[in-house]
């Protein structure tokens, strides 16, 4: 392949020239084959504002000369020449490179201890939502990319690899969780650098840099000081953790999960971003999708014996036993009522519902809830949408049973700090 081409092939070899052959290239390689990736634009000189911001504050001072600028390749689905995307160019076919645009991937100027170039800022559109009978829900923010001036879109969360000098995962994990947070909670995206800078003023026997991980109080003290609050959730069981990714993916909140890995008698800990699920026609969570910075983005966990307190995915490799000890939650200060509480609660209307049906706890800003219920039929639609309620809502939705149509919603104060019931919606 020639240096720096605009437009090639997508294949193994010209992915592997670009991407090297690190264990996350090999994953991105065979996610996007999966996608039907077929053609790759490269913008050979990119300005990426996190590598920036990471220059800015450590590379530039090294004494090895490290460039400044990044690589940034889109992928498309389609098969198109340089010459056709020129002509795309010339037309303004936007509209065509939109319809099979997959996202782009960034590859810093920089390597691994292996030589392979680290990857950048990521953003890949994730599986298709129906699979074999089942259902997906992930986050999705919508992210532009000018490409030559034109706009392309993608709905997706960001991933990245670690850097060891400015970041390690939990770093990494922080890094996607404020990228993919709803726009309204105001929390600005950081840089690897900025986000390691702010978690380590909280003391640490270790140092900021070169950055070996945070610990639990760091990863806590960066988040409350982007003016946000953490809820912190034991993963007690595989149905508080199923549940607290359906409450708060539906709110369109990540969820950071802390891992312990075994082999022997030996112990590592890991961080990594809860970005969705796949659900059966019962509502049965069947599959976690995780932005692992050292495995690559949407990578598909199973529950070991169906339960999510153990995991299997690509660490079964390397490590006995993966095991799910916390979820880290970062949310906005207004949200009061604790998880703990309403889960409580929620326990108590399945044991009152029993057999007849089936309930989920959803987390939701009025807002949406109320655009939602206009696409529904109700009883006393025009009184419920007049009603005033607070700014964040738990949503508690009873289903028939076997089915996936609702039966009704009992609707709680998300402000207060303790359950307070506000309505129930009834659905015909």
């Amino acid at each position: 392949m020639p240096l720096d081409p605009l437009v090639f092939q997508f294949d193994h070899e010209n992915f592997s020239n670009i991407f090297g052959n690190s264990f996350q290239a090999h994953y991105i390689y065979n996610y996007l084959s999966k996608l039907n990736a077929k053609t790759c634009i490269n913008e050979a000189v990119y300005v990426d504002k996190d590598y920036m911001v990471d220059y800015q504050r450590f590379y530039s001072r090294s004494f090895n000369d490290i460039a400044k600028f990044t690589k940034r390749i889109h992928f498309f689905s389609i098969e198109f020449s340089e010459a056709e995307f020129e002509q795309m160019l010339e037309k303004n076919e936007a509209e065509k490179l939109q319809a099979s645009y997959l996202g782009f991937a960034v590859v810093k100027p920089i390597q691994d201890l292996q030589g392979n170039p680290l990857i950048g800022r990521t953003l890949l559109i994730p599986f298709p939502v129906d699979a074999d009978g089942k259902k997906r829900f992930y986050i999705n923010s919508e992210y532009r990319a000018s490409l030559f001036g034109i706009n392309l879109k993608v709905k997706c969360v960001p991933f990245q690899v670690q850097d060891r000098g400015v970041s390690a995962c939990a770093t990494v994990a922080l890094w996607t969780a404020f990228q993919s947070l709803p726009r309204d909670f105001g929390a600005y995206p950081l840089s690897p650098v900025e986000i390691t800078e702010i978690a380590t003023e909280f003391p640490s026997a270790f140092r900021m840099f070169p950055q070996a991980g945070l610990t639990l109080g760091q990863m806590i003290n960066c988040i409350r000081s982007m003016g946000l609050d953490v809820e912190t959730i034991i993963a007690a069981d595989s149905d508080v953790v199923t549940t607290a990714v359906k409450a708060y993916t539906y709110a369109g909140i990540p969820l950071i999960g802390t891992l312990r890995l075994k082999q022997g008698n030996t112990e590592a800990y890991h961080a990594v971003v809860i970005v969705g699920y796949q659900y059966d026609v019962n509502g049965n969570v069947t599959e976690l999708y995780v932005h692992d910075d050292q495995i690559g983005p949407y990578s598909r966990v199973i529950p070991c014996n169906r339960n999510f307190r153990t995991w299997e995915n690509e660490w079964k490799d390397r490590y006995e036993t993966i095991e799910l000890e916390e979820l880290l939650v970062p949310i906005y200060h207004k949200i009061r009522l604790p998880f703990w509480h309403i889960y409580q609660h929620y326990c108590y209307k399945r044991q009152e519902i029993g057999n007849a049906g089936t309930v989920e706890l959803y987390l939701t800003t009025i807002q949406e809830y109320k655009s939602y219920l206009l696409r529904k039929q109700i009883r006393e639609k025009t009184k419920i949408l007049k009603m005033s309620f607070p700014r964040f809502i738990w949503i508690e939705r009873t289903f028939k049973k076997d089915e996936r149509k609702p039966v009704q919603d009992d609707i709680f104060d998300g402000t207060a700090i303790r359950c307070q019931k506000l309505a129930s919606v009834e659905y015909v």
